[in-house]
């Protein structure tokens, strides 16, 4: 055996050397066109995949030398997504929302149509299942340790079987139902892990709409403080006490971010993903909050056009920029839904916008106030015209939502009925199926594309 000691006369292997930064990008971006086109060709080539991540075969080739390396690192990279999300979804909501959306995201990673099923099968080699099943396993184990904790599954429920369990959604087909399906079933097998005597029956899993839509909500459906943790679904709470949770939740938004204000924590130099954890932090030591029904979102400069579902690279907030807050904080168990813009810099058009936005919603309510029977279509078209008037262009398909039922993750195949939207022709001013009135909140998001940026204001539409 050769020497390679020093001085031994013999050379050493010579060591792998660090990928340059370009190289690294060259990389990245073959790594994400190759999982964009597989999502909707499993069988693109890699000529394509590499045309589209605007390099040369060669390149291609130099970092993946055939399409198994390829599909394994996309696998690689989806599945080390998935495990760095379980603390970051138990950071930001409820233990069993967390979990839902945890399953939602591996559901997806299945999908035949995806092209990931193809990496799944490339993933079967044993020792690629041996490295990556622990710390899957561990990361579901985290979420049901959090979920037992809080008595929102049964005790003792093993990770291993679950992930047994929910293979089946990785069957779910395709076809325009898919998703739907994927839904319904994951519903299913959120119910079974509940504690039986909180299960719900099968009527109220129907009521209970998508997946992504939190458990614990339907229309505004609180627990009183003090109670356990989970509660039947149907406890009766009445309309007052509704009434003043969600008055109150929203009053501690108001004061949360005039604090916010105050502390300058939204301010230049400051970066998006900072300032968030900042509010949260200081929303738990104004309150004890520590959970939000949706992802809490600081966005600034571009990143102000991106639409909710979006998830824009972290940025630091610039001397000239518009910035806003999109948050939802829990407080004593009613949702607040809360957003507000912040402009720095003394740019006549972004000055405009910070007074655009609490005048249009102001005239938006007028708009519902007037109208008793004003349906969701009429009030987003009255919306829409109102913000063109002033030179604006509505950034998302809607315009509000019902309190407790925003599901933000999975718009698509939402009911219209449930949003301030086009496709909404029925009253806003009813009651859910439990007969409980429905409250709405009134979401603006307003963007000028041609000078690249965009505002926010939300809050309660026909409460005070």
């Amino acid at each position: 055996m050769p020497d390679s000691r020093p001085g031994s006369g013999q050379l050493a292997p010579p060591r792998a050397r660090p990928r340059r930064a370009d190289a690294e990008g060259n990389r990245a971006r073959i790594v994400e066109s190759a999982r964009t086109a597989l999502t909707s060709a499993p069988d693109t080539p890699l000529h394509a995949i590499a045309k589209a991540a605007g390099v040369g075969q060669g390149t291609m080739y130099r970092h993946f030398p055939s399409r198994e390396a390829l599909l394994l690192t996309v696998y690689r990279t989806d599945v080390e997504a998935l495990i760095a999300a379980a603390p970051r979804l138990l950071a930001e909501y409820e233990p069993l929302d967390a979990l839902r959306l945890w399953l939602t995201r591996l559901a997806a990673y299945g999908h035949g149509d995806r092209g990931a099923s193809q990496a799944m099968e490339a993933a079967t080699r044993p020792d690629l299942r041996s490295h990556f099943h622990p710390p899957v396993t561990a990361a579901l184990d985290q979420l049901l340790t959090a979920c037992g904790d809080a008595q929102q599954v049964r005790p003792g429920t093993d990770a291993d079987e679950v992930l047994l369990l929910v293979s089946f959604l990785w069957k779910a087909g395709r076809g325009p139902d898919r998703q739907g399906r994927t839904e319904r079933l994951l519903r299913i097998v959120i119910d079974g892990l509940r504690p039986c005597e909180t299960a719900r029956t099968c009527d109220d899993v129907r009521k209970i709409g998508p997946a992504d839509a939190p458990l614990n909500q339907g229309c505004a459906r609180p627990r009183r403080r003090g109670s356990p943790a989970v509660e039947d679904s149907r406890t009766e709470v009445t309309e007052t006490d509704r009434v003043a949770g969600l008055v109150a939740a929203q009053e501690k938004a108001i004061a949360l971010f005039a604090e916010v204000e105050a502390r300058e924590i939204v301010a230049p130099g400051v970066g998006e993903r900072e300032a968030s954890d900042r509010i949260r932090d200081l929303a738990n030591e104004m309150f004890g909050t520590t959970k939000h029904w949706h992802k809490r979102i600081i966005r600034s400069g571009p990143n102000t056009l991106a639409p909710y579902r979006d998830n824009p690279p972290d940025r630091v907030i610039a001397e000239d920029d518009v910035a806003f807050a999109d948050f939802g904080p829990i407080f004593e168990e009613y949702e607040a839904d809360f957003g507000r813009t912040y402009v720095f810099g003394q740019d006549p058009g972004k000055r405009r916008l910070l007074e655009d936005l609490p005048a249009v919603f102001d005239a938006g309510r007028a708009a519902f106030a007037a109208d008793p029977d004003i349906t969701g279509r009429q009030l987003y078209t009255a919306v829409e015209e109102l913000a063109a008037h002033r030179g604006w262009e509505i950034g998302i398909w809607h315009a509000g939502h019902l309190v407790g039922e925003f599901p933000h993750e999975t718009i698509d195949g939402m009911k219209a009925e449930s949003y301030i939207t086009p496709d909404n022709d029925t009253p806003l001013r009813r009651t859910d199926r439990l007969g409980r009135t429905c409250h709405w909140i009134l979401e603006l998001h307003f963007v000028d594309r041609g000078r690249g940026y965009g505002g926010f204001y939300e809050q309660l539409l026909d409460l005070a």
